[in-house]
């Protein structure tokens, strides 16, 4: 579950932030920070989500029962956001900014995916 706790943890603080910060947050990330339904849209997917994603995973500490379903959950939309991330990179440009981002996701998919293989392997 160490994945778990380390990706969790990154999740919920990202996300924390980008709610708190949703300003600077967009800016960062190039977005146009000055129109209200950007911003609380940039609020709810960048903010809100992650803290669900990063709260799911961090609960699997007091239901471990959830573990295989939270592994399957979270290894999927890592590798569907990575891929996603990587697409637009393509299409719309390298930034140093997309570029960092690109690097993070790519190493919680690729560690997602190993221990969801791995564990995949030790239940057949």
């Amino acid at each position: 579950m160490i994945i778990f706790n380390l990706v969790g943890v990154l999740y919920l603080v990202s996300g924390v932030w980008c709610a708190w910060q949703a300003q600077r947050s967009m800016e960062f990330l190039g977005y146009r920070s000055d129109d209200p339904h950007t911003s609380g849209e940039f609020i709810t997917v960048y903010g809100g989500l992650q803290i669900g994603i990063g709260l799911a995973m961090l609960l699997v500490n007091i239901w471990p029962q959830y573990y295989s379903g939270t592994l399957f959950f979270a290894t999927v939309f890592s590798v569907v956001l990575i891929a996603m991330r990587l697409l637009t990179l393509v299409s719309f440009g390298f930034f140093a900014q997309g570029n960092m981002m690109a690097a993070l996701e790519m190493a919680i998919a690729v560690a997602l995916l190993l221990v969801f293989l791995r564990h995949h392997a030790n239940m057949a």
